[in-house]
């Protein structure tokens, strides 16, 4: 299954009020519990240059407020309690909270740039390869900031783990030069040769093209990274996660015995 989590990742993609409050964000430590504000004075904001100039304009609105934040985040399990420093931007909004000035309420808007350490953007299984989750992580740690950076890591990951699977980088040509192959040749490759996963092989032609219009020039949205994170961890999923695999081998042996298998006693 995918992450649960991505759900609320998105909700980061376009912001949130402080009515909203903070999404249910994984602890980048334990992988179990989420994160919170640490404490009433977590969030520190700091106007812009720009936002203290305005003010000072005659009858100047709330909504003129804008410029940074930063803060700390805290694991709600108390055994954990992982500290992740967290920073962005913040507008002040109409509806976006509970003050209030000549008749409207406001609040502010945030929108996250940067975690620290970077929030674990697919399932950590030890069967999945360490250097595939490393890439994962690296593509975390811009992804607020730089959607198609990030994307550029997953499909970095996308090639380690064709090599993990045995799939060549280049091939020599007849003119006896050595040439690289394509991401998309390699994945047309590991279908080839381990038909086993093609339902694999596409899904990660699907993240490759992600990739590919954030190499070329693209804008990615962070939403669209996410959907290549989630096609990847399926197909690391079907190559990796044997779970589905030993159910269905112990059903077969419960209906060929026609129960469960009982082990006899010892005798003394």
């Amino acid at each position: 299954m995918a992450m649960k989590h991505l759900a609320d990742l998105r909700q980061l993609e376009d912001g949130f009020t402080e009515t909203d409050g903070w999404p249910n964000l994984p602890c980048p430590a334990c992988l179990a519990g989420t994160l919170a504000p640490k404490d009433s004075d977590a969030m520190i904001t700091e106007q812009s240059r720009l936002s203290r100039e305005m003010r000072e304009i005659p009858d100047a609105e709330p909504d003129w407020i804008s410029g940074y934040f930063h803060g700390s985040l805290q694991c709600r399990l108390p055994s954990c309690g992982e500290i992740v420093a967290v920073a962005g931007e913040y507008q002040v909004k109409v509806g976006a909270g509970p003050h209030e000035y000549q008749g409207e309420f406001y609040g502010n808007s945030y929108k996250v740039q940067c975690f620290v350490p970077a929030l674990s953007l697919i399932r950590e299984d030890q069967a999945f390869p360490q250097r595939v989750n490393d890439l994962i992580v690296a593509a975390s740690a811009v992804l607020w900031m730089d959607p198609s950076s990030a994307a550029n890591r997953v499909r970095a990951a996308i090639e380690e783990l064709l090599t993990l699977q045995g799939v060549p980088k280049s091939h020599i040509s007849k003119s006896r030069k050595r040439i690289r192959y394509t991401a998309h040749k390699r994945i047309e490759l590991l279908k080839e040769r381990k038909p086993r996963f093609t339902e694999a092989a596409g899904l990660l032609m699907a993240v490759k093209w992600i990739g590919n219009d954030g190499s070329h020039g693209g804008e990615l949205t962070v939403g669209e990274v996410l959907d290549g994170v989630e096609l990847l961890n399926h197909a690391l999923e079907l190559m990796y996660d044997t779970s589905a695999a030993d159910l269905k081998r112990r059903a077969a042996e419960i209906n060929k015995r026609r129960g469960i298998p009982r082990k006899r006693a010892a005798k003394i």
